[in-house]
């Protein structure tokens, strides 16, 4: 990171999987003449810039301001009072640094010059966040408005603050974050989360054939409790007859329910699967026959109907246990 600066070279470029073209920028200045991604008033100069271009072409910005203090006594609002006294102790940053990730986002655009005209087309931002030097465990900024916030509008905080008691646990909610940025397959992971301009929306069609899909059995008084959980759960990789792990499982986009002639076609979550075991599966309500299990989040029990699922050429795996969950593409049930 030091190298590209020698020469006042402020811009780091990595290729991703081999595939997304990651750039990191330093004191990345915007204003009316920057190109493509510009403001149309005064500069703005965030202090990183990481921005991703997708195999696709579309590329996302994410903006991150280093700060070097936190907040006071004397500059917390009677809000930040209440969940101060409500929640275990951990710092907060400033106010204004918050204010300014959001004037970021409302300042910088995407749009292409044509005949020497200017159009505004497109918020660029996806993401801006502040890092500061706050303390407190995982458990506890987690609780906080400023990490929640990421999960609701994409603009939050992280604290970098050195741990000499818990060195492992430093950084660890930014190394979280920009792995699920970094690793993400597909454009409209990144954007399903960010917030679009007034009227407009992200959506997605559903065609691409590579997307992965959970093909999974269900006993008839099974299928109650997995849509009322909204959890699908398979054996794990130490159990005999568990699911066959395929690189990228934890990106499963699908879940295909099927009980004889029956199936039902099922949005998971995409935030990949969880660790169960057999005690915390009885509890939902569920009867294993194993101990350990991954369990995948379905995102909606409202089944997807507008796709055509291949009843003809779709068939489960010619195995000694049929019921035994599989994956397999979008354009293996797809029907053409």
């Amino acid at each position: 990171m030091i190298e590209p600066f020698i020469e006042n070279n402020q811009e780091h470029t990595v290729f991703y999987h081999g595939k997304d073209e990651v750039r990191l920028h330093y004191q990345h200045t915007y204003n009316r003449k920057s190109g493509d991604v510009h403001t149309a008033t005064t500069d703005n100069r965030p202090d990183i810039v990481l921005t991703i271009k997708k195999v696709d072409g579309l590329e996302l910005t994410y903006l991150f301001d280093a700060k070097y203090r936190v907040c006071d006594d004397n500059e917390f609002s009677k809000e930040d009072e209440d969940e101060i006294n409500r929640l275990k102790a951990a710092d907060y940053p400033p106010s204004d640094a918050i204010n300014q990730m959001h004037r970021y986002r409302d300042a910088i655009y995407y749009g292409e010059k044509i005949a020497d005209k200017r159009e505004f087309s497109a918020k660029e931002i996806i993401g801006g966040y502040i890092l500061f030097p706050g303390r407190g465990d995982d458990r506890a900024i987690r609780s906080r408005y400023y990490y929640k916030s990421i999960e609701t509008v994409n603009i939050g905080a992280f604290p970098l603050l050195p741990n000499h008691l818990d060195p492992d646990c430093e950084r660890t909610l930014l190394y979280e974050h920009l792995t699920s940025i970094l690793t993400k397959q597909t454009t409209y992971e990144q954007i399903q989360d960010s917030i679009p301009q007034h009227g407009l929306v992200y959506s997605r069609s559903i065609d691409d054939s590579n997307d992965l899909v959970l093909v999974g059995y269900y006993q008839t008084q099974q299928k109650d409790i997995i849509l009322k959980n909204k959890l699908y759960y398979v054996p794990a990789a130490m159990e005999n007859g568990s699911i066959s792990l395929v690189s990228g499982y934890e990106n499963t986009k699908y879940l295909l329910l099927h009980h004889g002639e029956e199936r039902m076609l099922l949005e998971l979550s995409g935030k990949g699967p969880r660790f169960f075991t057999a005690e915390i599966l009885r509890g939902m309500g569920f009867n294993p026959s194993k101990e350990f299990y991954l369990g995948f989040d379905i995102k909606s029990i409202n089944p997807i109907v507008d796709i055509d699922i291949n009843i003809k050429h779709f068939d489960l795996p010619k195995r000694k246990h049929g019921a035994i969950p599989y994956f397999t593409r979008f354009k293996n049930i797809k029907k053409d």
